[in-house]
C-alpha cells in the first residue's frame, strides 16, 4: 500500500526500514570485518535474539552484533571465548 509505506515516509521516520538499511550500509563503510569478515554465530539463551562475530584479519578487529527481533527489550547472559573490541548498537524497532 503505497499511500501508507513509501519512500517519502520512510526518509522522515528514523526508526523506519529505509533508515535502518541506510545505518546498515554506513557502518559497513566503516568497519572492514562487516563486508570481509569470518562470521561465528553466537548461541543466545533468548529465542528472539539472534548473535554473531564477525572478525576481520587485516584490521584485527572483531564486532559482536546482536539482533533483538521482538518489540520487547530484553537481557541475556553471553559468554565469548576470546577477548573482542564490541560496539552497541541502537536497538531500531
Amino acid at each position: 500500500n503505497f499511500a501508507e509505506a513509501n519512500v517519502a515516509d520512510q526518509l522522515l521516520d528514523d526508526n523506519s526500514l529505509l533508515k535502518h538499511y541506510q545505518k546498515w550500509i554506513g557502518l559497513r563503510t566503516i568497519y572492514p570485518a562487516l563486508r570481509n569478515g569470518t562470521y561465528q554465530e553466537v548461541d543466545s539463551s533468548v529465542s528472539a535474539v539472534y548473535s554473531f562475530l564477525r572478525q576481520h584479519q587485516e584490521s584485527n578487529s572483531t564486532l559482536l552484533l546482536v539482533h533483538n527481533t521482538s518489540s520487547e527489550r530484553d537481557t541475556f547472559p553471553i559468554s565469548l571465548n576470546s577477548s573482542t573490541d564490541t560496539y552497541y548498537l541502537k536497538n531500531i524497532k
